[in-house]
């Protein structure tokens, strides 16, 4: 199981200076050779802490009367440009407006929702959606009600998880999981069907330790996994969602590993979510998601991603992974 132990790749930087750093980025945009250019940025943004960008772009403000965001959205360009930009953004910031994005036009991307939604804790899941009201002025929840073309049980699973219901703070009950587990064992049996909201009341409710014992018991009392059971009994987004949730309760790191090998697979690359998990984990557990991809595919993270993709954009993605 994950360790939840914070394993960072990404640290503050020693002898930070905001102003030197936005000083040289003041030059690095307005010069003309781009490599240069790719270089210093890279230097100073994708080895600097969150708080510290933060700090770059107050002083640069101050120095130029400009929006270092969108000078870098001006003067960037390709998937180089979107890593500097999500690096722009404040944490909870760049999610709400990856969230916001894969609702936006007639499609929905829903494994960008399930992904961001169904993997974080609950106190991760309330910063996003606070930060996403303060935003675009309408809650995540009223956003997912206009999606017409995902499944009511999909969107009712979301609205449990951004409800904030899940106590975590609640230590396991051994005798309680049990019991949670034997009736999910004899709904399967009798009428899986119509037992469904019994199921994802139990995902989005249980705090995670609990749902790892009830995972357990319920191995202990089937036979098998509770992601074999959802294999078996749940299909399409609902289903994704609900591994997504027993993935992440069992082994968080393990989940974003495999979503990594998962974008990086096949003729085309899914770089939105190679950026998101590399930028949004790099002050967390990154370091951790390093180990379990190794463990998995017997090779380093940081070799997949220099053998993949190329030019700036790959520099800033290896200078965020660190150490191979």
């Amino acid at each position: 199981m994950g360790s939840y132990l914070k394993s960072p790749t990404l640290f503050p930087y020693d002898n930070f200076n905001s102003q030197d750093d936005a000083r040289q980025l003041t030059v690095a945009l307005q010069m003309k050779d781009s490599s240069r250019d790719a270089a210093t940025i890279i230097h100073i943004l994708c080895r600097r802490s969150s708080s510290q960008r933060q700090e770059i772009i107050n002083s640069y403000k101050e120095q130029t009367m400009r929006d270092l965001y969108q000078d870098a959205k001006s003067s960037l360009s390709g998937k180089f440009s979107k890593v500097i930009r999500s690096l722009l953004r404040a944490p909870f910031e760049y999610l709400a407006s990856d969230i916001k994005k894969a609702m936006a036009g007639l499609g929905t991307d829903e494994d960008c929702l399930t992904e961001v939604l169904c993997s974080r804790s609950n106190d991760k899941i309330q910063l996003i959606t606070l930060a996403f009201h303060n935003r675009y002025g309408r809650t995540i929840q009223e956003e997912l009600e206009d999606e017409y073309k995902i499944s009511s049980e999909y969107k009712e699973l979301l609205g449990m998880l951004l409800s904030g219901i899940r106590d975590e703070k609640r230590p396991p009950d051994p005798e309680k999981a049990r019991k949670r587990a034997e009736t999910l064992f004899v709904a399967e049996r009798n009428a899986w069907s119509t037992e469904r909201k019994i199921f994802m009341r139990l995902l989005t409710h249980e705090p995670v330790e609990q749902l790892r014992v009830i995972f357990d018991e319920y191995r202990r009392m089937s036979g098998q996994s509770m992601q074999e059971a959802i294999q078996t009994e749940f299909s399409g987004d609902l289903r994704n969602a609900m591994l997504t949730i027993v993935k992440s309760a069992i082994n968080r790191a393990q989940y974003y590993a495999e979503k990594l090998e998962s974008a990086m697979k096949g003729l085309r690359f899914d770089d939105d979510t190679i950026i998101r998990i590399i930028v949004s984990r790099c002050e967390i557990d990154l370091d951790e998601i390093k180990g379990e991809y190794l463990k998995i595919y017997h090779k380093t993270l940081y070799h997949s991603i220099q053998t993949r993709i190329s030019g700036d954009y790959r520099t800033a993605m290896l200078a965020l992974i660190g150490t191979p």
